[in-house]
């Protein structure tokens, strides 16, 4: 059993240990106080018990003492006990027992002591249980400790995780914000384009719709000084076109104008020369019979014949009915855009024609 200063002492570490985890414990400050108290409770009974052990033994060492001093008496006593034996034999046997009453008691006090100490002994074997529960609930605590350390540790790295990915997503919040702000600076010009846009559409619907009614206009004149059996006037999505059969101004494989051809010619460029907000370009047609042997030489395929024949009609209208050439164009289109089938004589006839298409001027 430890004697009472380890006792002590072991008493005083473990309070000193609970300071050092006050910080870290699973218990609030108050129920650590409340340990704290009742340790210090432990203690002050302690000392106190160490207080009453320390006086028994005390009072068991003045026994012994008393006993070793009234040993050391009786043996001087029983000396002259024995040379006064012979004297006075009473005498004697009054002293001894009057010693042995002594032993007697000093043997119960004895007896009495030992209890104590025994109880005294229980106390503290109690209060030693109690303080290896303490210290074992300690190694629990401090256990514990490390596991929220570890799980603090964890929980640091997770939060520094978690302000990196906030600090990426505030910088994504920003480039997004400023696509927003570009895109709404964006959509703010497209607004303004559309309603521009619109403004304009607004404006070329009105346009066109008086270009329309002029379109009219000059196809209802047109008809009237030139339609006939052989000068058709039909209007296309974006142009109109003046259609003459060839026999008015060629003779068959021919691409010279023909006499009664100039009639019908200076005719119809007194029209197109009054139109000065149209494009005029002359166009060559055929059938799709091949070109005869003899003109061969001259005129290789149809389509050939059909330029020749488109460039003729325009230098005419440049050159004698003096239209500006800036507003003359000429093409052959050979039998490539028949208007009726080749397969019969009328088709063919009708395939074989001069154009005039009125097209909207280009501007650069």
């Amino acid at each position: 059993m430890p004697c009472a200063p380890q006792r002590r002492n072991r008493l005083i570490a473990f309070v000193a240990t609970g300071f050092l985890f006050t910080g870290c414990s699973y218990y609030s400050e108050d129920e650590y106080l409340a340990k704290v108290k009742e340790t210090q409770e432990y203690e002050q009974q302690v000392v106190s018990q160490e207080e009453q052990i320390q006086k028994l033994e005390n009072s068991i060492e003045s026994l012994q003492q008393e006993l070793a001093n009234v040993r050391s008496t009786s043996r001087a006593e029983n000396e002259e006990l024995r040379q006064q034996l012979n004297n006075s034999d009473g005498t004697f046997q009054k002293r001894s027992a009057s010693l042995r009453s002594q032993v007697t008691d000093v043997e119960a006090k004895l007896a009495d002591s030992e209890a104590t100490n025994e109880k005294l002994n229980g106390v503290i074997n109690s209060y030693e249980r109690k303080i290896q529960n303490l210290e074992a609930q300690n190694e629990e605590q401090v256990a514990q400790t490390e596991e929220l350390e570890d799980y603090r540790r964890e929980l640091e790295e997770s939060i520094l995780e978690l302000e990196d990915e906030i600090q990426q997503l505030s910088q994504s919040i920003g480039i997004a914000e400023q696509e927003n702000a570009d895109l709404t600076e964006q959509k703010d010009a497209m607004y303004s384009l559309v309603k521009d846009y619109q403004k304009d559409l607004e404006t070329t619907k009105t346009q066109s719709d008086k270009a329309r009614e002029q379109q009219q206009d000059f196809i209802t004149s047109l008809r009237s000084q030139l339609e006939s059996d052989q000068v058709k006037i039909e209007e296309l999505e974006n142009r109109v076109a003046v259609r003459l059969d060839e026999r008015l101004l060629f003779d068959s494989g021919k691409s010279h104008i023909k006499a009664s051809g100039f009639k019908v010619l200076d005719k119809i460029g007194a029209v197109l020369k009054k139109i000065s907000d149209k494009h005029i370009q002359v166009e060559g047609h055929t059938d799709n019979v091949k070109i005869g042997p003899s003109l061969r030489r001259r005129y290789p395929t149809n389509w050939e014949l059909s330029v020749a024949r488109a460039t003729s009609v325009a230098r005419y209208l440049i050159d004698a009915v003096k239209i500006s050439p800036e507003r003359i164009s000429s093409a052959g289109y050979g039998q490539f855009q028949p208007i009726a089938d080749n397969k019969t004589p009328e088709g063919r006839q009708a395939n074989r024609r001069v154009e005039f298409a009125l097209v909207p001027v280009r501007t650069n």
